[in-house]
Formats: C-alpha cells, structure tokens, sequence
C-alpha cells in the first residue's frame, strides 16, 4: 500500500496490499515450473507474504534471512518524495542522484547494506551448491545487490530499476 501512495517503507513492516498479493500469486505462476530448492526472504512482512506465495507450488518454507531486510531510510521513513522535495530538496537531490554522498539521520549507510547483503547471498550460494534458489527482498536491497553483481557504481543505484514483484535472474 506504501507503494501505491509513493511513501519510503525502508525497516517499516507493512503487509501487502491486495494488489500486491495479485502480484505475487503472478510471480509464483511464472516461476511455477522452476525446480526451487529454496526461497530466502527478508524478514519484513512484505517479503515474508511474497515469499510465502512463491513457496506454495514448490511445498517448501521459506527461509527467513535478517541479511535481506530493507535499507533502514531512518527518519525518511514514511515520508512521500514529495514532502521530501519540499522539506529538503538539496539533500533530497543529492540523494537522487548518488545515495552513498548523503546521511540521512538515523538512516543505514549503502555500503553497509551493500556489505549485509553480499554476505547472505555468498552463504546461500555456498550452502546450496549450484541449486536454483530464490531471494525475496526489496528495491534497495535488489539494488544494492545488482551494484555489487555488477560491480556499478553507487550513482547507478537509481538507475537500476527494481519494480514491485519484479525477478531478477541472476
């Protein structure tokens, strides 16, 4: 629902909302006929829902994992873009156009998630041992993933576009 009204979710547990279930039973059809051997997920109700859906085709639970939880956007939480472009719009831009070259108070620093979020999906990679597996986390945490996978830069974090229910095969 946060989504749909344009609000920074970050660490706040918000469940999906109607649509958002649509989408992820969506998902879990398209990815109904790969052999999962396991599903990983933020521990953030969200996530955890998705997660769930996902699982349900393949009979296995998924796996909570604190590495995935979503950036902490401290006291950005629950705010809209556009109040941040009215309240802070220096900050806000910069923000936009590299968040690594912001701090934002009470806020989790990008190459710290970056750090958390590597060092889970090396564990599962490692744990699993060449098996097809499934992460369900959210758009920072997928960006931030995809800028180390990739070896980007921190100013591509936007760029990377990360869609509500979007799969990233990797």
């Amino acid at each position: 629902l946060w989504n749909e009204m344009r609000l920074i979710q970050g660490r706040t547990d918000v469940a999906l909302s109607d649509i958002g279930r649509e989408q992820a039973r969506a998902l879990a059809d398209a990815l109904a006929s790969i052999p999962l051997f396991s599903i990983h997920c933020s521990p953030l109700l969200r996530a955890r829902e998705t997660a769930e859906v996902l699982a349900t085709p393949h009979k296995i639970v998924p796996t909570i994992n604190e590495g995935f939880i979503e950036i902490n956007f401290g006291e950005w939480e629950g705010k809209s873009h556009t109040a941040l472009r009215r309240d802070c719009p220096e900050l806000y831009q910069k923000w936009l156009i590299d968040p690594t070259q912001v701090d934002v108070p009470g806020a989790e620093r990008l190459s710290d998630v970056q750090a958390r979020v590597m060092r889970s999906l090396e564990r599962i990679v490692w744990e699993n041992n060449g098996k097809i597996v499934a992460v369900v986390g959210h758009g920072g945490v997928n960006r931030t993933l995809l800028l180390s996978l990739l070896d980007a830069r921190s100013e591509a974090f936007w760029r990377l576009r990360q869609d509500v229910a979007c799969l990233n095969m990797i």
